[in-house]
């Protein structure tokens, strides 16, 4: 009796750390091995503003954005998406060295500022490519970014999904992502002023969450723009969902950290 009970509280131990230790599980449908989804960790991101513009030199807007990158970083920023910088038009493998310095931060960029002699980015770079009004992006750009292995985000304003069906846009995002095989992360963008409220970003969410697509699940992917009248709602919601991704103003990471708190999840820092 006594060597079954412990047989069995072994056996136990033994799932339980081969539980913990899985980080990966294998999608049927992409034929990989993906990362598993941890809702319980949520990840800030911040949108940089115009700013940034103002340097004259790409050796100065290489400082400052290095500078900024590690001052994210430390307060516990996982990434940020800049704007269509002019000096990047220019150079843009200016954004590949300040990328180097910070491979675990994630950098969103404008997929207009990718030029044709830069064949790949570093894994922490993500072209993002903007979902339309009329709802519709080219195949072909985000198929090109898939084939030379760049990380691809597809952004959609909220002038895409206001007062639209949600299950509609939805499909749509999903009927991208198998065409194209791209959508590393799903980026529900700010706008200014704000057309859409919580109820119509969380509906949204909730179709997108529902989609089964190759790889990663759709939850994973989703960042989810807090900047809003209604972000604790939608903030609440989204958690409970089991989004784990969300944009601030910097100034509001602690505001974030409480949420997360009454939510019972971690910020990870």
């Amino acid at each position: 009796m006594i060597l079954s009970t412990l047989s069995h509280r072994t056996s136990r131990i033994s799932w339980l750390t081969r539980r913990a230790l899985t980080t990966t599980y294998y999608d049927s449908q992409s034929g990989l091995h993906v990362p598993v989804h941890n809702d319980g960790e949520i990840s800030a991101f911040v949108e940089l503003g115009s700013e940034f513009d103002a340097f004259a030199t790409v050796e100065s807007l290489l400082s400052a954005l290095q500078k900024k990158f590690g001052t994210l970083k430390s307060a516990g920023i996982q990434g940020a998406a800049l704007p269509p910088l002019n000096l990047l038009l220019e150079k843009n493998e200016t954004l590949v060295v300040a990328a180097s310095f910070f491979p675990e931060f994630d950098i969103f960029v404008p997929s207009r500022l990718s030029p044709k002699e830069i064949t790949s980015y570093p894994d922490n770079i993500n072209l993002m490519f903007q979902y339309n009004d009329d709802s519709t992006l080219s195949p072909v750009s985000l198929s090109d970014a898939v084939a030379n292995g760049t990380k691809k985000t597809i952004a959609l304003l909220d002038s895409c999904y206001y007062r639209r069906d949600p299950i509609e846009v939805a499909n749509g995002v999903a009927s991208l992502i198998d065409d194209t095989g791209g959508g590393d992360f799903v980026w529900l963008a700010e706008e200014m002023p704000r057309a859409a409220g919580a109820e119509e970003i969380i509906k949204l969410c909730e179709e997108l969450s529902y989609l089964d697509v190759s790889g990663p699940t759709m939850k994973s992917r989703l960042v989810v723009d807090l900047r809003h009248s209604g972000a604790e709602e939608t903030a609440e919601e989204c958690m409970l969902m089991g989004v784990n991704k969300f944009v601030v103003d910097e100034q509001r990471l602690e505001w974030l950290q409480d949420m997360v708190d009454e939510n019972g999840k971690e910020l990870k820092r």
